[in-house]
């Protein structure tokens, strides 16, 4: 019967070649995914060092965003030089392996418009090693031992946040609790937080002690304390709420202060900004100091 043949162009040896069809008749169609970006549910052409893909709920697509955890060098990772995956194939295999879509899930086409149809058509979830089918915003992939898939999942409470001082503030001749300039965290609604404050600073005049408490969204609640050891002979346990303020005596003579607080912080609906606020306990034309390098430590508990 008459019929067409048709030839596909080899780059390696130069030279036209026919094609090969199975026992059917049917034509294979191979293509090479040269990068992640290239397939049709990735969207991440030029992401920033250290970044994770992301599934984005508004865009349906997995992106490069900032991780919240985890490991961030490449270098890092294990099993890299592994030739255990179906999806791709060690440099040094190339020459033998030929990609062959058969043993590696590959496939190679001549023309780039094909190619980029075919690798469009892909999306990660196609891979034999992700089971990643409904992601919810914001998600990212995870590793699971158990089903030796990469599946999708909420990113994990991250490591501490630290905020430090970076410079020195003086309060004087006032009793009215302020904001501190540097010490202070930004929460989202519904968001748990344990925030611990160690802070450095002087008193000019002993007798103005320091008066210490908190700013924070409405809806907030707030339980804190410290453990205040003052005068040498006695240690304080303090129990608190979000509305209370709470006095801590430095020495009598001008010196320097120390001190620990430690608050668990559960926010309500409206999201904004934990603040931890001082002033002096006693009004003197003195100045309170509190030092650069004190800080403030978070862990998002929820």
């Amino acid at each position: 019967m008459s019929g067409k043949l048709n030839w596909g162009y080899d780059y390696d040896n130069k030279v036209w070649r026919p094609l090969k069809v199975n026992s059917e008749g049917q034509m294979s169609i191979k293509a090479i995914v040269d990068y992640l970006d290239d397939i049709g549910d990735v969207n991440s052409p030029s992401p920033t060092d250290g970044y994770v893909l992301t599934w984005d709920a508004a865009t349906s697509m997995w992106i490069a965003s900032a991780p919240a955890v985890g490991v961030t060098d490449h270098g890092a990772l294990t099993g890299l030089a592994d030739d255990d995956h179906p999806q791709y194939v060690l440099d040094t295999d190339l020459a033998t392996h030929e990609a062959d879509a058969s043993t590696h899930g590959v496939t190679v086409i001549d023309g780039v418009d094909e190619r980029n149809a075919a690798i469009a058509a892909i999306e990660l979830d196609d891979l034999a090693d992700v089971n990643a089918p409904t992601p919810a915003d914001e998600d990212v992939l995870t590793w699971n031992a158990a089903t030796s898939k990469w599946i999708e999942a909420a990113i994990p409470a991250g490591g501490p946040t630290i905020v430090r001082k970076t410079a020195n503030e003086i309060v004087n001749n006032s009793t009215t609790l302020q904001d501190d300039d540097h010490l202070k965290l930004t929460m989202a609604a519904n968001e748990i937080w344990l925030v611990e404050v160690f802070v450095m600073g002087l008193l000019a005049d002993g007798s103005a002690d320091w008066k210490v408490g908190w700013s924070y969204p409405a809806g907030a609640t707030i339980r804190w304390g410290t453990a205040h050891y003052w005068d040498n002979y006695s240690l304080t346990l303090v129990a608190l709420k979000e509305t209370d303020s709470l006095t801590l005596y430095g020495p009598y003579t001008p010196d320097s202060s120390i001190f620990r607080i430690t608050a668990l912080v559960q926010n309500g609906s409206n999201p904004g900004t934990v603040n931890w606020m001082w002033a002096q306990n006693t009004a003197k034309v003195a100045n309170n100091t509190i030092y650069a390098n004190s800080c403030l430590i978070a862990h998002k508990i929820a």
